[in-house]
């Protein structure tokens, strides 16, 4: 399903990282590197889960096509 080069990341998001690994390298605030760190394992997950239903709906129609298609011959 996925290339290899789907694994390689834009150049401008790699910028995008090392913009917010500054920040990260220069807080002192413990407080807040917890919430965000928490902030951000909830985004992760939600994400997780979107990206499954995503297949999901996706397998389905896919088989939906199929079915279709087997059903015409």
């Amino acid at each position: 399903m996925f290339k290899p080069e789907d694994f390689k990341v834009p150049l401008e998001k790699m910028l995008k990282m090392r913009v917010v690994n500054d920040e990260i390298d220069r807080c002192d605030d413990i407080k807040e590197l917890k919430s965000q760190l928490k902030e951000t394992a909830r985004l992760v997950m939600v994400y997780q889960h979107l990206i499954g239903k995503l297949a999901e709906h996706q397998l389905a129609q896919e088989l939906g096509h199929l079915i279709e298609g087997v059903e015409e011959r």
